[in-house]
């Protein structure tokens, strides 16, 4: 596999990891997002640490599958803790960021090669080549960036407010999904370990242990925001519940202050039917 030289970390990797940035958070439809100055801040930020990221785990990993892989669950845990989307929406924005890339690249590679009589060796040779082999791609991902934006083109949509109110399901989709993972790869790791220690040495089982240990960490850190964000969840609809009824208190207060006792009665009975409503889970003294 050819390594990066540090010139390449301005003139390629900054530029794929601006690109999957804006590109990820398109395809999901978070237009919103670019309206707020201080969030290109982030994705700034988000540029540069991936692409550092990126150039160190290039030199150090050397099978594709293997860097894509990393380059996915990379992409995905800097859209939550630095981009901040919901776990999520940052797993469908790395995937979906990285996978645009490749078709890109497969796209337009193919005929440059064949026009240009170069193979792959050859274009990664020198920086100035790489640089030069890239400007096609880099073109195409601006037309594409620039279409997303004008016609809002998206493959999903969170900002859809019909969407968040399926936002707990999704949650416990991605959370079952995690568990169910996290259970499979140590299933399949303690297998190896224990029962086929003698094909140990097997590149295929090398490269395959290695996706499980990056894939279990991934879905770790998963679960643990998963268990956070449902309990942050729990707090801020106690929270938003507890001020409707102060609300509605205040508002009865101040109808029997002014002696409106058909409203006041009123208000009474759908307060009494909002709280019945609610169910038993959560009491609610008046």
């Amino acid at each position: 596999m050819d390594k990066l030289s540090v010139v390449n970390l301005f003139t390629v990797n900054l530029p794929d990891t601006l690109m999957i940035s804006l590109i990820g958070l398109l395809t999901i439809g978070k237009f919103s997002y670019f309206k707020d100055k201080h969030n290109f801040i982030r994705i700034a930020l988000f540029t540069v640490i991936a692409a550092v990221i990126f150039f160190f785990t290039r030199s150090l990993v050397h099978n594709v599958v293997e860097q894509m892989v990393i380059s996915i669950l990379m992409y995905s845990l800097l859209f939550i803790f630095v981009i901040g989307l919901k776990f999520y929406e940052s797993i469908v924005a790395g995937l979906l960021g990285v996978i645009i890339l490749v078709v890109i690249e497969g796209i337009y590679a193919p005929p440059l090669f064949a026009i240009t009589h170069i193979d792959i060796q050859q274009a990664f040779a020198n920086d100035l080549t790489r640089f030069l082999y890239t400007l096609p791609e880099r073109f195409i991902q601006v037309i594409f960036i620039y279409l997303s934006f004008k016609f809002k083109i998206k493959i999903f949509d969170f900002d859809n407010t019909s969407l968040k109110k399926t936002e707990s399901y999704a949650q416990i989709f991605v959370t079952v999904l995690s568990t169910a993972t996290m259970v499979f790869l140590i299933a399949v790791i303690t297998k190896t370990l224990l029962f086929d220690h003698g094909n140990i040495d097997n590149t295929i089982t090398l490269l395959l242990l290695r996706l499980n240990m990056y894939i279990s960490l991934f879905v770790t850190v998963i679960l643990l925001l998963a268990l956070k964000n449902t309990n942050e969840s729990h707090k801020k609809k106690h929270a938003l519940n507890m001020n409707e009824y102060i609300q509605s208190l205040d508002y009865l207060s101040e109808l029997i202050r002014n002696e409106k006792l058909d409203e006041a009665r009123n208000t009474i009975d759908n307060l009494k039917m909002h709280i019945t409503e609610k169910g038993s889970s959560r009491q609610v003294s008046i």
